[in-house]
């Protein structure tokens, strides 16, 4: 393939997927959305395997992110099917929690392993998370919302 080669062209078809479920989830939802998102998830881990493929010297990093979208599109699907099995919304909705923790982990791991970190690198990347936890926190009153027995598996 020339051009954009192969994992150019999986995640061109990546974006064409998820434009596709944003258009089916906002017109008719439940399990064609579900199906849609799923087609979308694997075409970015195919995405992933395709630019492992064409550079090989990154492999421990590259099967840890693989993980993480793995670990993504299970999480994407249990979501979704909350809404389809809705008197075990909780189940589904917690087996997405957990997945995506354990996709973020994978994601974690390939940063850490990978790369040379500095007490100013590591304050730079966990601070931000840690303020954007305080602040959704923060938040739930002046916007209305109730959180509910959500606020700490997603946060």
């Amino acid at each position: 393939m020339t051009g954009i080669g192969i994992h150019g062209t999986t995640l061109v078809l990546g974006i064409a997927a998820t434009v596709f479920f944003l258009v089916i989830r906002v017109r008719r939802g439940g399990v064609p959305a579900l199906m849609a998102k799923a087609i979308a998830s694997v075409f970015f881990m195919a995405t992933a395997c395709a630019a492992l493929g064409a550079s090989t010297g990154r492999l421990n990093y590259a099967l840890l992110i693989i993980m993480g979208l793995v670990c993504g599109l299970l999480g994407d699907i249990w979501l979704d099917l909350k809404y389809v099995y809705a008197k075990d919304r909780d189940a589904y909705l917690f087996g997405g929690f957990y997945s995506f923790l354990a996709g973020h982990f994978f994601f974690i791991a390939a940063i850490f392993l990978n790369y040379d970190w500095t007490g100013t690198s590591l304050v730079l990347s966990v601070a931000p998370a840690l303020i954007g936890i305080v602040a959704v926190a923060a938040m739930e009153k002046p916007m209305k919302l109730d959180y509910g027995f959500t606020m700490r598996p997603s946060s």
